[in-house]
Formats: structure tokens, sequence, C-alpha cells
């Protein structure tokens, strides 16, 4: 277990005994293996040696070796040590122990020196060997090596102001401007002076945090489990000094005590936590204190750039081609669960930019958006950041699709593409070239590329910044206006398809499919379709990833029949049984139990928390589980039901137990309570009722939109006869809707369209009738008011 605020990186090594390694880099780059040698197994002399010959000078090896030397202050010398004596001087290597005991033998109380810390030559002297004197319920002593070297910076976390303790009449004191600060010719100049007068009023009036790391929280740690700690050192120095019978009986004692304290404290604090979880109390509240538990604290709040010069700029390009500060980044990485933390690519870069630019992007963003969705410029299969789209919409398409083709006896070839970093690779003018081909002009486009260019960033780990970096190509993270550049540029992609070939589109995320009796034909569309998004990707500058990009057969013919072959860059691109598609995983026979089953792995997995937080004597109260099984449980459960819905009931039927656990533990029933009253009690109903509502609103949402891409394919269907007919199979989503309205009788349900708002930028002419305008105050009595 060691710190990962310094860089560093495991060291494989291949023998015999139990030892691991790893590299780090504290001014300079060295090696640390612990080692464990059992003091009843014998170890060869060679293996010891091929354990040192892979490792890496310097190196400092530690651990329990089980070896008895005069020469680290054993009281005898046994054969293991004289093995340790023998392998330190044929490897030139230097003991740091300084001959204090590391080890307390509890049957017989005697202490022994068996715990060495040996070293390479070279670094002996940057190191210091101290032993702990505490045991902390173990057998063995710490040994503490501590590193002198003042030119290593140790990582903390960024000093942040206090501003509850802020002396607020002293800062606007020191804060204020004069003229001289802001009439500058260039405007960079003015901004870094007024930014840095603040930032000096600020450190003058405001106190700062320490930016050392805190220790762990202990809220189980009380005054009794402090006396009882104090009286476990107490008796341990006695016995220490004194290694008679009775103070070793009394050390053991107050041990027993300490332990059985602190046990007692852990439980009830744990339970008086979860008891203490209401429906009033505020999740940023209990967060926190989950987070100090765990030890977890911020790394640090985004650092915004204040910029202030003081008169209104109205030139919108000269303030994105003058403040530099406005293009730069710091970029922090969080690491993907799951994934290698040696590996770079296996951190998620979250970009922090300045706060004013941010507002200055959400205003340009909505007018940019706005002009793209007047003039249709975005194609109607994007449905990625689009107002009244979303995921759903591209699954249903493909859904649809796959039910079309079953009941009409065809077969259904579908392709999911990936991109390899798709942000970092876009191409700046080919942004703004696809600008130029919509009609924009004038200072726009000047805007876009002025923001695009020069962009700059610094990678922050703790407090400690990296050079600046300058990013040459892609759009920057973090940004407000990169998703709908990033749309801009990806838009044009599906413009290439052949006739036969249908597509749909989330931000980057991109699957084509083909329908057809004829397999041959299929391929021959396909393939094209591959070849015409290749040739596009590499005019562009993107990259389809050959390993995850995969295609799945969809087909309910019978017989054998032969599964395409379509190449993506000459390699075949394999074909799997099932892909999952935008959180929904698609099997070739559109069961969707492969999803169901998954959806349940998870969330049975997530149903651990609420069994721990509803205990029968104690726990949270009844709306707060509810709220938690929700948010956590049955938002997932919701997520896409009213495509993997059209599954069989005994598939459904899987999700049903986890439904009735989880309104179980939030009510606190008990297992033989009926389910139906499970429903009343927690105003939750089944999901099949929960299914067909949001079906319904999703439906409905798309009827009011007539410009929906579903909206023909969702109210005026197709194959109605074909589904009569064949009964076996399951409709699409616009039948199985006519259904349901015909059940519900909901048929002359109209729905009104939502009428687009005003944008805040054109003129508004309010006439208001205002006659109090025509009193004197002081003249007009109160009664007039009233």
């Amino acid at each position: 277990m060691f710190l990962q605020s310094f860089p560093c990186k495991p060291v494989p090594l291949n023998t015999m005994i139990q030892a691991v390694a790893i590299q780090i880099h504290v001014g300079i780059l060295f090696t640390i293996c612990t080692i464990y040698l059992p003091p009843n197994q014998t170890i060869c002399q060679s293996e010891l040696d091929n354990l040192l010959g892979q490792l890496l000078a310097p190196f400092i090896l530690l651990g329990d070796m089980n070896g008895h030397s005069y020469i680290w202050g054993s009281s005898d010398t046994n054969s293991r040590g004289l093995q340790i004596e023998k392998l330190t001087f044929d490897h030139n290597l230097c003991i740091l122990n300084d001959n204090s005991k590391t080890y307390f033998h509890s049957i017989n109380r005697t202490f022994h020196t068996i715990d060495l810390a040996i070293c390479s030559p070279s670094i002996i002297t940057r190191w210091d060997f101290t032993v702990d004197e505490n045991l902390y319920n173990s057998d063995h002593f710490p040994i503490i090596l501590k590193y002198f070297d003042i030119s290593v910076q140790i990582p903390r976390r960024p000093q942040r102001f206090i501003f509850d303790k802020a002396n607020w009449q002293l800062f606007t004191l020191y804060s204020e401007l004069n003229p001289d600060m802001v009439q500058m010719d260039d405007i960079d100049s003015a901004t870094e002076t007024v930014t840095k007068h603040i930032v000096e009023a600020a450190e003058r009036s405001i106190p700062k945090t320490s930016g050392k790391f805190p220790k762990q929280w202990r809220p189980w740690w009380d005054e009794k489990y402090a006396e009882a700690c104090k009286k476990l050192n107490k008796a341990w120095n006695y016995f220490r000094r004194y290694p008679t019978t009775n103070y070793y009986v009394a050390f053991k004692e107050a041990k027993a005590v300490a332990r059985r304290i602190k046990r007692q404290n852990k439980r009830n604090t744990f339970q008086n936590y979860v008891s203490s979880i209401q429906n009033n109390t505020k999740s940023k509240v209990m967060w926190k204190k989950v987070r100090k538990l765990l030890g977890m604290y911020k790394m640090g709040h985004s650092v915004s750039i204040l910029n202030f010069n003081g008169q209104i700029i109205s030139d919108i390009e000269r303030i994105a081609d003058t403040l530099v500060t406005w293009r730069k980044a710091v970029i922090i990485p969080i690491p993907k669960p799951g994934k290698d933390p040696q590996i770079p690519t296996s951190y998620r870069p979250i970009a922090l930019t300045s706060c004013l630019c941010k507002l200055m992007e959400r205003m340009v963003n909505a007018r940019l958006v706005r002009v793209l969705e007047e003039n249709g410029f975005l194609s109607n299969f994007q449905s990625g950041f689009r107002y009244g789209r979303g995921t759903i919409d591209n699954v249903l398409m493909l859904e649809k699709a796959i039910r079309d083709a079953f009941v009409t006896k065809k077969h259904l070839v579908s392709v999911f593409f990936d991109m390899d970093k798709a942000y970092d690779r876009t191409w700046r003018y080919g942004i703004l070239k696809d600008m130029y081909n919509m009609g924009f002009r004038g200072k726009l486009p000047i805007l876009i590329k002025n923001f695009l260019m020069t962009r700059t960033f610094q990678v922050r780990i703790g407090d400690i910044l990296s050079q600046n970096f300058q990013q040459y190509e892609g759009v920057p993270q973090g940004s407000v206006l990169s998703v709908i550049l990033f749309i801009i540029k990806l838009n044009g992609i599906i413009n290439h398809l052949p006739q036969y070939v249908h597509s749909s589109l989330y931000v980057d995320d991109l699957q084509i499919y083909c329908a057809s009796a004829n397999m041959s034909f299929i391929e021959c569309q396909l393939q094209t379709a591959v070849r015409n998004i290749t040739c596009w990707a590499n005019k562009n500058g993107f990259i389809i990833s050959n390993q995850k990009t995969s295609c799945v057969h969809f087909c309910k013919i019978r017989g054998i029949h032969p599964h395409p072959e379509i190449f993506l860059k000459d390699t075949p691109i394999p074909v799997v049984s099932e892909a999952k598609f935008l959180g929904i995983i698609f099997d070739e026979k559109l069961t969707f139990k492969p999803h169901i089953l998954n959806l349940k792995r998870k969330c049975v997995k997530t149903l651990n928390l609420l069994k721990i937080l509803s205990n029968t004597s104690w726990g949270a109260d009844f709306q707060s589980l509810l709220k938690i099984y929700k948010s956590l449980i049955l938002s997932k459960l919701d997520y896409g039901c009213m495509i993997y819905g059209s599954a069989s009931k005994s598939v459904l039927q899987i999700l049903d137990p986890v439904h009735h656990l989880g309104l179980r533990l939030a009510s606190g029933a008990f297992r033989t309570s009926p389910v139906h009253s499970l429903y009343v009690i927690c105003g939750v109903p089944c999901l099949q009722f929960r299914r067909q509502t949001l079906s319904l609103k999703y439906y409905f949402r798309i009827k009011s939109n007539c410009e929906h891409p579903m909206y023909n394919r969702v109210l005026h269907p197709l194959f109605r006869t074909f589904y009569s007919n064949k009964k076996s199979y399951i409709p699409s989503f616009g039948h199985r809707m006519r259904l349901l309205i015909q059940d519900l009788n909901m048929e002359n349900v109209d729905i009104v369209a939502k009428e687009e708002e005003t944008p805040p930028w054109t003129e508004r002419n309010i006439a208001v009738i205002d006659d109090f305008s025509k009193q004197t105050k002081s003249l007009t009595p109160d009664s007039v008011y009233l």
C-alpha cells in the first residue's frame, strides 16, 4: 500500500519468494521491494540472488526476513541471518537498521530484530531509520524511513480562501480600483493588473487553508476510547520497561478493553449516522459525512479567472482575440473505474476554464443552436444535445427497424462504430469550413476561430502544476461551445450513405443498418457505407477503432444463414451475438434477455446499500429510503423501459423481485406482505404499469413535435396487416401504443404543441398600464393603493 501522489509503477517479479516491488520517483527514481521469508521455509541463496537481479538500482529491500544476526542487533545468529549477511556482502548492500527491536514475541514475551531495511550504497545517506514504539495491535513495530531531500515537492491540497473568516471591510478597502489600472491599450495587461490587485487584497484580508492533507476523520473516537488508549499505552510502557508477568497481564487486559470499546463505538456511530438520514437531510451534508468517513477530500475548487476592465466591451471579436486567459485550461485527471492507473489513457481529463468565458460561451451557444435548428442545418438523425431529443430516439429507431424486418421475413444487419478520441482529433479548420458552407459570415466565424486557436492547458496534481502545453487540434475539453462545434463537424458523416442504408447518430455514437431478404445485397450496401464513412473520417481527421467496432446480424428466419462479411480497413468487422448501444443491449433475436439480466445484476448490487441502511432496530426513515431506492435503482429500471418493455412477460418478470425487494426494504414490510399493499404504501406502481406510463409519456412527446424524426413512424406505423396476421411477432412501438391507447380509451386526446419561447435577444413590445405613475406618493392616501 503506497501513496499515489508520487509518480510510480509496479515492477513485475519472476520469483517464488513472496515479494512485491514498485518504482517511485521522489527526486530520483528508485525501487522499493517488500519481502517476507517464512521462518520454517528453506530459501535458496540463488533465489535471493535472482530477486535482486530483477530490481533496478538503486533499490530498498525491506520486510520480515526472520533472520537473526549480531550485525543488526540480535542476541544470536541463525542460518537465515548468515544467509542475509552473505547476500549483503555479495551484492555490496547496506543495512539501515540501528539495532532497534522490531518484533515482539507475545508467547515468550521477548523482543527481536527480524524486520530489516537493506538499500543500495548510493542512497544510504538520504534515509533515516527509526522504529515506532507502538505496536498498533500487531506484533511488529512499524519501521519509518525518512527521506532527506529539500528539493522534493510533496503534493498538497491547493490552498483555498476561508470565506467564513473573511474581513470584508478590509477586503473592500484593499480591493478598491483606480482608473489607471484599467486605462490601458492592451486588455490582457488591464486584466492581469486588476486580477493581481484583487488577489492581493484577498490574501491580505481572507485567511487560507494550510494545504496539508487532513487526517482521516474518526467519528467513533470519543473520551472513553481516548482514556482506554491512554491506559493501554501506559500498560505497554510499563511492560516494556519491566517485562514481568503482572505487567504483561495488565497490558493484555488494557488491550482487550480498548479493542472492545473501539468496536462498540464504531457500531454505535454507524447506527447513529444511518438513523440521522431523514427526509429533510440535505444530500450535500450526507455525502460530506460519507467522504469524511472514507478519508476522501476534495483536491481543490475550480479556479476562475477574474476579468474586469471598468467598461462594457461590445466588440465580441476583440474579446476572443485578446483575452489569452480565456483560452487557458487547468486539467485535472480523474481515474476511470476499473482501469490501470499506470496507463495515461485510463484517466478522464476534467478541464477547468474561466467562468466568465463559460458565460460568454453560453450566450453564443444559445444563438448558434437556434440558428442551426431554425435553418435545419443539423441532420434529423443527430440526437445529441438537442432540445426534445435523447438517446431513446436512436434506440427506438433501431428497435422499430428490427421488428419490421422480423415480421417481413428479412435480415437486418447493424454496424456499431466507435471513434478513438473523437474530441481531441476534431479538425478545427474543418469546423470553420462547414460553418462557411452553412452560410455563416461576419464576426461569428472569426469568434469561433479565435476561440479554437492557441488553446493552452496545464495538468494539476494536488497543488503542483505542469508546464504549459498547447493544444493544436481538437475542440477544448470543458467548454460549452465544444459540443455544438463537434456536432457541426460530425454532421456530414451520414450524408455519404447509400440509399438503402439508414443511420442514427448521438454525438459520436454512430450506428448504421440495412434490411433486405438478400444477404448479398446487404453486404454490398453496408460495405459501400463503411467505405464511404472511412474515407470521410480519413479526410476529416477521425479514426474509427477496429477493435471496438462490431456488427450484429438480426434474423428470425429459420434455417442456417451465413453471417455477413464486412471489412473495415481490410480488417473484417466481428459479428457478435449482442451489442450495447446507448445503454441498451441488443441481442440477435431481440429478446432483450441479456439486457434485463445485466440490469438485474447492477440493481441487485445497488440494493446492498439499502440493506445496510434499513435495519430493524436502527436506520434511515421511510421517506429517505424510498428516495434512495427511486434515485439509485428505479431510475435504472426506467431507462429504456419503453424499448425493452416489448420483451416477453417471462423475461420482464425477472425484474419484479428486484422491485419488490426494494419496496420491502424501504417500507420495512415483512416478506409475507402482499406486493399490492407495498404498491399502495410506497405510492409506487408495479413495473408493468410504470413501463406503460413512461411509454405513453414518450409517445405523446413525439406526437407534440411534428418535426421529430420518429413522428410518422410512430403515429402512422407500417405493416399493420402483417402484425395483425402474425400474432407471434411482437409489434413495433407505434402498434403497441395504438393498442394500449385503445384499451385506455385515449384515442381522442389532443396534444397541444409547445410554443417556442421568445429568445431574450429579440425586442419585446410590452404595454404596461401604470395608473400609479400619475399619483404623487406624498399626496396620495393609503386607501388608493389598497
